[in-house]
């Protein structure tokens, strides 16, 4: 899941703020991310999905579907879902 979808699924102030919290960022920057061509760093992406894994475990944004561009170097789609 993107950030975009995660926001298009979860459109309350409170949770948004609280995945940028858990993100170390801002409900401004994520918007950024989520609606324009900005990139999200490879440490956003870490943190987005952490904080996504802990807020929401059943919409996880995971890194590799964030920045395809960069998946390899990632391992937590695979991690995340032989662990279920």
């Amino acid at each position: 899941m993107t950030l975009k979808e995660w926001f298009k699924k979860h459109k309350s102030l409170e949770k948004r703020m609280e995945l940028a919290r858990a993100a170390n960022s801002t409900v401004g920057y994520l918007n950024q991310l989520a609606y324009t061509s900005k990139k999200a760093s490879v440490s956003m992406c870490a943190g987005l999905y952490s904080a996504s894994a802990e807020i929401t475990p059943e919409d996880v944004i995971f890194p590799e579907d964030e920045r395809p561009d960069i998946a390899e170097v990632f391992s937590t789609k695979q991690m995340h879902e032989s662990a279920a």
